[in-house]
């Protein structure tokens, strides 16, 4: 008993000792040491591997898997693809992207992947190393017109001295016919709603190609006579993931008959863009009528889009509201749902001394993208006039960029944008006020059917929606 005794008493003695050592060595908790930790864990390099013309195979599944992950954690729109299994899709992956030959087939195949996301902001993209053989495009505006590619606007001289129009339709690229060209692009090709993709694919893709070689058109003309050119691409990436815009400045002003300003706002990815639609202001102070055009800016920083506003209202409007996931995997054994959101939304108000008072339009359609739809967004937020024209796009956010395997990189749509009362436009579209679909005959005869309804509207009286409602 004795030794027993002397035992439990050793025991215990040991535990207060260890108590007491442990509680002067461990450290307080420190959260925002905690937090800095974690936030370090999203900086490893170790997948940014360097190009190769076949990376491993090891870097492949690596590459699938990273897409993977980042789209469960950080995907803001599952919801609006409810059929789409992700881990089978992922599953489905695996022996694709093992059994490539390239890194350009492999990346294909990853684009392929997110392709099913239906997410114009959720995007693979290849190694800079890859897009002047891959990307290079025929410097035109390729556009969906009656269900058909047709030519909407051409950039290049070059492309007028050989004979190429607008109106022209595409038939086939370098002996390939139109359909089954825009099919295989398509797959491979991120997109929000079916606006998104005809004049995505035909913008990016249809056309593309390497820089070196000329593309081989076949198109039927305003007569109905096949013809075909041999035309050269232009390659607008030049060493970057992302591609300069096609045109050259990021505006273009001019005054139309009657004294109606034309403002063409071609995108808001270059800081310029409000720098020079202050430089031009005095000029279209000086109009009895603005028309502001947004179809083919793909987007880039809404701030510019929101600053150009403020020169058309004194008071403060709505940017739209957001919504963020947040995900606590604690609640999931707890048996709760471990999502919530996180909603914030914003009034933008004007601040500049300069003020346009006048009628104003705005011209949209499915190339209106991202900080372009924020833009059309906020311009019906303030009531200031009609937006005529098509569907913009569809998609807007904010993307989680991160690199992958062989140099490329991989973007997933992180945050929700919604109408400031709750109404959706990603996946879907912001709709025009007034409809008025593009027709390849006035294309072909030079007539700008959406801007010229704009005109007649003007003429009319009609430029607000309280106008429109009280037509007969």
């Amino acid at each position: 008993m004795e030794v027993t005794s002397l035992v439990r008493k050793a025991v215990f003695a040991a535990g207060c000792l260890f108590t007491l050592t442990a509680s002067a060595q461990t450290p307080v908790f420190d959260s925002t040491a905690y937090l800095a930790h974690y936030a370090t864990r999203w900086q490893s390099r170790t997948l940014e591997t360097p190009y190769q013309d076949n990376i491993s195979e090891q870097e492949k599944i690596a590459g699938l898997s990273k897409l993977w992950m980042e789209a469960k954690l950080n995907y803001a729109n599952f919801d609006l693809v409810p059929r789409l299994d992700f881990d089978s899709l992922y599953l489905a992956f695996i022996p694709k992207v093992q059994h490539t030959k390239s890194t350009l087939a492999y990346y294909e195949e990853l684009q392929s992947f997110y392709h099913h996301l239906k997410d114009g902001h959720s995007l693979v993209l290849v190694p800079t190393q890859l897009t002047a053989q891959t990307k290079a495009v025929v410097p035109m505006l390729v556009h969906p017109i009656e269900g058909k590619p047709v030519i909407w606007k051409v950039l290049d001289k070059r492309l007028r001295d050989l004979g190429i129009r607008e109106g022209m339709e595409i038939t086939s690229v370098d002996g390939i016919p139109v359909a089954a060209r825009m099919a295989d692009r398509a797959r491979k090709a991120s997109y929000s709603t079916p606006q998104d993709s005809a004049a995505r694919v035909m913008y990016y893709w249809l056309t593309a190609g390497n820089v070196a070689e000329k593309a081989k058109l076949e198109v039927v003309d305003k007569k109905g006579k096949a013809k075909s050119f041999d035309v050269p691409r232009a390659d607008y990436y030049k060493g970057n993931l992302f591609p300069s815009p096609m045109f050259q400045t990021p505006l273009e002003y001019s005054v139309l008959p009657n004294n109606v300003g034309y403002l063409q706002l071609h995108t808001f990815n270059d800081p310029r863009v409000v720098a020079q639609f202050d430089s031009v202001f005095s000029q279209i102070a000086k109009t009895d009528a603005l028309i502001i055009d947004v179809r083919t800016n793909g987007g880039g920083n809404g701030g510019y889009g929101h600053e150009i506003l403020g020169y058309l209202t004194d008071k403060p409007f709505q940017t739209g509201k957001t919504h963020i996931l947040q995900y606590q995997g604690v609640q999931r054994p707890w048996g709760n749902n471990p999502y919530s959101t996180e909603v914030s939304s914003y009034d933008w108000k004007p601040y500049k001394d300069k003020r346009y008072n006048k009628p104003v339009f705005l011209l949209t359609g499915p190339l209106t993208y991202s900080a372009a739809e924020d833009f059309t967004l906020a311009f019906l937020s303030t009531d200031r006039g009609l937006v005529i024209g098509e569907a913009t796009g569809g998609s807007t956010g904010q993307p989680v960029f991160f690199m992958l395997p062989g140099g490329g990189f991989g973007a997933v749509c992180a945050k929700r944008d919604l109408f400031w009362d709750n109404r959706q436009f990603v996946g879907y579209g912001i709709q025009p006020d007034v409809q008025v679909p593009l027709k390849i005959k006035d294309v072909q005869n030079g007539k700008d059917t959406q801007l010229e309804k704009a005109l007649a509207l003007l003429k009319k009286g009609i430029t607000t929606r309280d106008h429109l409602s009280k037509l007969p």
